[in-house]
């Protein structure tokens, strides 16, 4: 089952919106041309989409959608991952892993307004299904087509993340595995804002507004300091020291930055060891030619000049807080996300 769920949750999306329409298509007794034209058109675009945005079908659509469905289906690797202060097996995580990082890495602004949006649909849809009875019509989950659309965004939002819950679905970092249901969220969000402006701006939308753009200028203003490493982000449900509880960089992308600074500094040929277990020979092959050629990636500390490190130990040996360099090694430069270091670059003296 849980090589079933890793290989189909893209696919959960699609599925929800169908038998949603399929539903409708059964319910409706007039227009029913009108009703199925949406879900043909649906059908035939999400293929077409799925060509066009993933470059690794173009040469051979079918063979190569096939392996890498077989391929996900038989990748799983044995490693750990960082979370609430303990390192925990990435295939076993516990129920409430993909929980705690949503709410730790949204926006609190998008979390109230999602709270807000999801009690109303999911309180409606209850009280519907409870109320529905036979040849009474005009109670139904759903009365027009924003309801209906209401109901896609909860069930696209809630059901993907009750299979991660119910099945300890693999998750290696985060949640990225269920980031699809990331555009629900903010749909969600949205209808929760419209809430409020409904019951309690009414007729001042331009006061909404205003709070609104004064509330989501910090997160601007974040994303712009933090540039280009703002996908590493915490609220403050996380703490100030969130790199004692949750993995950071877990990609490796700011090795990319670390060994371009480092290059910079340099006019000679540098030997480079990592500290973590992310691999800088990756981060080496999408830089520049000059400067792919002023750094060697070596596998032996006491022979290096520099150290990059990112924290990450895929062994779950190592916390973040728990990495040490040699004495001779001293820092050098560091990239930070709100007072906390996400990689360490040390220089031998």
């Amino acid at each position: 089952m849980e090589r079933i769920l890793k290989t189909t949750g893209g696919l959960i999306l699609p599925s929800i919106i169908i038998i949603i329409y399929i539903i409708n298509i059964l319910r409706a007794e007039n227009n029913k041309e009108k009703i199925i034209k949406p879900p043909v058109v649906f059908l035939i675009l999400v293929p077409v989409f799925i060509f066009l945005f993933w470059p690794y079908l173009w040469s051979n659509p079918l063979e190569n959608f096939l392996f890498s469905f077989k391929y996900l289906s038989d990748h799983i690797l044995t490693i750990h991952t960082y979370y609430l202060g303990q390192y925990i097996f990435a295939t076993n995580p516990p129920w409430h892993y993909h929980l705690i990082w949503i709410l730790v890495s949204t926006p609190l602004l998008y979390l109230s307004l999602f709270a807000i949006g999801f009690v109303f649909i999911f309180l409606r849809t209850t009280k519907r299904l409870l109320k529905i009875e036979k040849n009474n019509s005009y109670i139904d989950l759903w009365r027009s087509n924003k309801e209906l659309q209401d109901l896609i965004f909860l069930l696209t939002f809630l059901i993907p993340v009750i299979i991660a819950i119910d099945f300890k679905s693999i998750s290696y970092d985060g949640w990225r595995h269920l980031f699809f249901i990331y555009p629900s969220l903010l749909l969600i969000s949205m209808f929760g804002l419209n809430l409020i402006r409904i019951y309690l701006f009414r007729k001042k939308n331009n006061y909404l507004y205003i709070l609104i753009l004064v509330l989501v200028i910090p997160n601007i203003y974040w994303m712009y300091k933090n540039h280009p490493h703002q996908n590493i982000y915490f609220n403050f449900l996380a703490g100030k020291n969130f790199n004692k509880k949750f993995e950071m960089d877990f990609s490796g992308t700011s090795n990319k930055h670390a060994l371009e600074y480092i290059a910079k500094k340099e006019d000679r040929k540098v030997k480079i060891f990592n500290l973590s277990t992310t691999d800088l020979n990756l981060s080496k092959k999408i830089l520049k030619n000059t400067i792919r050629q002023k750094i060697s990636i070596i596998n032996d500390i006491n022979d290096a000049d520099y150290i990059i490190n990112n924290f990450r130990d895929w062994r779950g040996i190592t916390k973040p807080g728990d990495f040490t360099a040699p004495k001779n090694f001293k820092i050098f430069h560091e990239i930070k996300i709100d007072g906390v270091s996400i990689n360490t670059i040390y220089k031998k003296y």
